[in-house]
C-alpha cells in the first residue's frame, strides 16, 4: 500500500492512460496527500527490462516488510560472504557448515533490527504518509518504487532533516543546547535498489525524487554519505553532481564506537533546472485531494 507522489515533483514523465490500481488492494484509498496537483504516474525503464513500468510513492506501514527486503538486498553482507573475504578456499571448506548455521541466525536478527529501526525512523510517516512538510527531527520519509504489474517493491530511499555536522544519523552526537543554531539540511539515506533491478537508472530516479522533496521543503542543498572505500558508489554520486567533503571524515574512535566503516560526506547544490522545475511543481500542492481509481 503506497501513497503516490505526483510526477512533476519527481521529474518523471507521466504515462498516458488511467491510473492503475495496485494488485491485492482490499479497500479503496479515501485520500492521497499529493505533493503536486497531478495524476498518479508511472515511468518506463526501457523495453529491454521485464515488466518495465515502475511507480514511485510514499511507503505505508503495510509496505515495511517489502522495503526491509530491498534494504537487506542492498546493504546486508552475510557471514559466508564476509568470511570469504578473509579466509582461503581450503579454510572456507572447513568453516562453511558452521558459518551457514550461524548465518541463518544473523540474517534473521539483522532483519528484525532493521525493521525495528526503520519503523522507528519512519513510523510517523508510515502511518500517515504525507510529503507536504519535512519530517520532524529524528524522523524520515521513505519513498519507494514498485511495479504495478506485481506490486513488488523494487527500490527505496529515505530523506530526513539532519544537523550539518558530517555525522551519520546513528553516530553519537553531543547534546545540543536549546539555544544552539546548528544548521540543519536535507539528508538522503538508505538508497537501495533490488539486485535484479539495477543498471536501469532506478537509483538515479529515486535520488532525484528525494531531491525534489527537499526543494519542495525549501532546502537548497542535499547531503548524504557513501562508503569511502566503494569506488563504484563514489563514481555514481560524482555522476549525480555530488561533491565530496573529506574534511568531515569521522575519526577512528567514532568508527570504533559505532562499529562501522568510514563514510564520505557529500553534498549537491539544488540549482539545476530539473530541480527548479520540481520545486515549482510542488508549489501547486492541493493537500488532501481525493483520488478515484486508486
Amino acid at each position: 500500500m503506497i501513497t503516490f507522489v505526483a510526477p512533476l515533483l519527481l521529474g518523471l514523465t507521466a504515462a498516458p492512460g488511467p491510473a492503475l490500481q495496485r494488485p491485492g488492494r482490499t479497500r479503496p484509498r479515501a485520500q492521497v496527500q499529493c505533493v503536486a496537483d497531478c495524476d498518479l504516474f508511472e515511468f518506463d525503464l526501457g523495453a529491454s527490462t521485464p515488466s518495465a513500468l515502475v511507480r514511485l510513492g510514499l511507503a505505508e506501514t503495510a509496505d515495511l516488510d517489502a522495503c526491509v527486503d530491498v534494504l537487506m538486498g542492498g546493504f546486508y553482507k552475510d557471514a559466508l560472504t564476509l568470511a570469504a573475504e578473509s579466509f582461503s578456499e581450503e579454510e572456507m571448506q572447513l568453516l562453511g557448515p558452521p558459518l551457514s548455521r550461524v548465518n541463518v541466525v544473523l540474517e534473521r536478527f539483522t532483519r528484525f533490527m532493521l525493521k525495528l529501526t526503520t519503523a522507528g525512523r519512519c513510523g510517523q510517516r508510515l502511518m500517515a504518509p504525507s510529503a507536504r512538510d519535512a519530517p520532524p527531527n529524528g524522523n524520515s520519509l521513505m519513498v519507494c518504487a514498485h511495479r504495478p504489474s506485481s506490486g513488488e517493491v523494487v527500490g527505496v530511499v529515505e530523506i530526513s532533516i539532519e544537523p550539518r555536522d558530517g555525522r551519520v544519523p546513528s553516530d553519537i552526537r553531543p547534546l545540543e543546547p536549546p539555544w544552539s543554531k546548528r544548521p540543519r539540511v536535507a539528508y538522503v539515506s538508505n538508497l537501495a535498489v533490488a539486485p535484479g533491478e539495477r543498471k536501469w537508472g532506478l537509483g538515479s530516479r529515486l535520488l532525484r525524487a528525494a531531491e525534489g522533496l527537499a526543494a519542495h521543503w525549501g532546502y537548497e542543498e542535499v547531503y548524504l554519505h557513501a562508503a569511502a572505500n566503494d569506488t563504484g558508489l563514489l563514481q555514481f554520486y560524482a555522476g549525480q553532481e555530488y561533491r565530496q567533503l573529506p574534511e568531515f571524515d569521522a575519526p577512528g574512535w567514532v568508527l570504533a564506537s559505532a562499529g562501522r566503516e568510514q563514510t564520505r560526506y557529500h553534498y549537491r547544490v539544488l540549482d539545476s533546472s530539473p530541480v527548479e522545475r520540481l520545486a515549482a511543481a510542488a508549489g501547486s500542492t492541493r493537500a488532501g485531494r481525493k483520488r478515484t481509481g486508486s
